[in-house]
């Protein structure tokens, strides 16, 4: 019995690691990303490594507080208008 066990889980674990292989054969360029919370510590820390990644402005939505909505961030040498989240 615990062999079976052992098994499924290997079995399991097999399956992630497919799953984690189709992902990174994906073009993460074509992906559409939204930052909650874009004016904070995090979002900054997010633009940027998507910045370091090249990923394209288009594909990136912004989103904070009605206090920040409105309010443009530079992204490489374009902006992006944060909207109300």
């Amino acid at each position: 019995m615990g062999h079976v066990s052992t098994s499924r889980a290997g079995l399991d674990n097999l399956a992630c690691y497919e799953s984690e292989r189709e992902m990174l054969k994906m073009n993460t360029r074509d992906l559409n990303i939204g930052i909650v919370g874009a004016t904070g510590a995090a979002g900054g820390t997010a633009l940027k490594l998507l910045l370091e990644r090249d990923h394209p402005a288009d594909k990136i939505t912004l989103m904070a507080s009605a206090r920040s909505a409105g309010r443009k961030i530079q992204y490489g040498d374009e902006n992006i208008v944060i909207s109300e989240a």
